[in-house]
């Protein structure tokens, strides 16, 4: 079993990498990693997306298609165009979808031109059903991280606030040393949880701050001689 000191020290870790990295950066990672699952809910979104660049495009193509001069390869777009709507309402479950196939079924050819407005609409609607999965998802998210990251450390902090850490040896330093190192719970001559949960904070940032100047040295440095011989 993980001991306490070493337990102590990973939950710090993780908050560090948490804080560093950015909390929506790893939320946006999840999300990602989340639709490439094979689950029913990523299919659904995968193949929205799919159908709605694909209804843009079909659009944009018959906006470039001349309906007079072209008429045969416009009415061939126009078919499709309809058709791929229909799979996109089909698959959609947005309150207003059947408001979108009577806009798109029966249009004229002098209407398409007045289709823009609605089809952005279209868009929209699914961007926000995308955007409202996602801020569910993301709220998880933050509930499981927070668990496991600061409400681990108030946990330990409060479930083993009377448990040292490890002991110092017996006259090592003087009493009031040895107060401070207990507080606030904590047997006298040991380390209390409270100050070594302080102590990995600041060590775990000290330590990355001197990796991150070590490599930013080597990294100026290597690329020194590079600069001379490009002049």
């Amino acid at each position: 079993m993980l001991s306490l000191l070493w337990s102590v020290f990973f939950v710090h870790v993780a908050i560090y990498l948490v804080n560093t990295i950015g909390a929506s950066t790893i939320d946006n990672l999840l999300w990602l990693l989340y639709l490439k699952v094979p689950t029913s809910t990523s299919k659904k979104f995968r193949e929205q997306n799919r159908l709605k660049r694909e209804v843009v495009q079909l659009k944009r193509d018959m906006n470039n298609t001349s309906s007079q001069d072209e008429f045969a390869k416009w009415a061939k777009l126009r078919r499709k165009h309809d058709k791929t709507m229909e799979e996109y309402e089909a698959i959609s479950t947005f309150e207003f979808r059947s408001q979108l196939r009577s806009t798109y079924i029966g249009f004229g050819v002098g209407e398409l031109a007045g289709s823009r407005e609605r089809e952005l609409t279209m868009a929209d609607s699914t961007d926000k059903q995308l955007s409202s999965q996602k801020t569910s998802f993301d709220w998880g998210v933050k509930i499981v991280r927070w668990f496991g990251t600061s409400g681990l450390k108030f946990f330990l902090q409060f479930w083993y606030s009377k448990t040292p850490v490890f002991h110092l040896p017996e006259g090592w330093l003087p009493y009031y040393v040895a107060w401070v190192l207990s507080f606030p719970r904590a047997p006298m001559g040991s380390v209390s949880i409270q100050i070594w949960s302080n102590v990995c904070a600041t060590a775990i940032t000290t330590m990355a701050e001197v990796v991150t100047a070590v490599l930013l040295q080597r990294a100026t440095t290597a690329a020194a001689p590079a600069a001379k011989k490009t002049q």
